[in-house]
């Protein structure tokens, strides 16, 4: 459990704790690098969110499985 949010329970539902402030719908990345996401807006520029340094290989790894 990770801030009261579940790890397992967000990985499951297409969803990432990709920092302590951040969750990010797997369906809406654009791109990604060491340090941000870049999600898809309806609207207007892309939504930026951090990505944590020590959870960039597991974002990677999981993100690739959900692309499967």
């Amino acid at each position: 459990k990770e801030g009261g949010f579940p790890r397992t329970c967000v990985r499951n539902f297409s969803f990432y704790k990709t920092h302590r402030s951040y969750i990010v719908n797997m369906k809406f990345v654009r791109s990604f690098d060491t340090a941000i996401i870049k999600m898809k807006s309806a609207a207007g520029p892309d939504h930026l969110a951090y990505l944590a340094r020590r959870r960039y290989a597991d974002f990677k790894s999981t993100y690739i499985r959900y692309l499967e």
